[in-house]
């Protein structure tokens, strides 16, 4: 339950519709797959109902062809137990993903990669991920032990990313013009 009450979602990669097994909580659910008989088979061996539009379109012609914006869009396309296909791990499609989100809205995304980053592939998913968000995401390895200990092999890892309001200017802090202080000051509701 992810606290979420009369939101617009999106889920990109259907899976077994398990974000709505126990009910929609009054969200606007839309579940959106490329494998045209997934609902079928999902409500003839797991659950009786989908709670939730389903809709069945290769992701990338989706956003390309819907305007709507969305309080929360999951991303957890694979191909197969282990890959996330080319078309949904790219800058285009992590851009359109934050494109189609409300001003508040947030986007988590699943991709399995080396958390220790020590490839190609898991240090370019990461970097292309928050150039689209412009760094705005936290980065949540998933031990498969539910504990810390991550080795360089293959995880789960969440991507939960923001877009950059119109008022927020990115920083970085420096030695030279250090704001650190001012922004923990006003994160724990004081003033500096």
């Amino acid at each position: 339950d992810y606290h979420l009450r009369q939101r617009s979602i999106l889920v990109i990669g259907s899976g077994g519709f398990t974000l709505t097994a126990k009910g929609d909580y009054h969200n606007d659910v839309t579940y959106i797959d490329i494998d045209p008989q997934l609902a079928d088979i999902v409500k003839s061996h797991f659950l009786k109902h989908i709670h939730g539009h389903f809709v069945a379109a290769d992701a990338r012609y989706f956003l390309s062809t819907h305007t709507q914006r969305y309080d929360a869009i999951i991303s957890d396309a694979y191909s197969n137990t282990m890959m996330v296909p080319p078309s949904v791990s790219t800058l285009d499609y992590f851009t359109s993903i934050r494109q189609h989100l409300t001003p508040q809205g947030v986007a988590i995304i699943n991709v399995i990669a080396k958390p220790t980053m020590t490839d190609a592939y898991s240090q370019a998913i990461q970097r292309t991920i928050l150039q689209a968000f412009h760094d705005k995401c936290m980065i949540v390895p998933m031990s498969a032990q539910g504990d810390l200990s991550f080795s360089s092999i293959l995880h789960n890892i969440l991507y939960v990313c923001y877009p950059l309001r119109p008022h927020e200017q990115p920083h970085r802090y420096t030695d030279n013009k250090q704001r650190i202080v001012f922004d923990l000051f006003s994160l724990l509701g004081g003033s500096a």
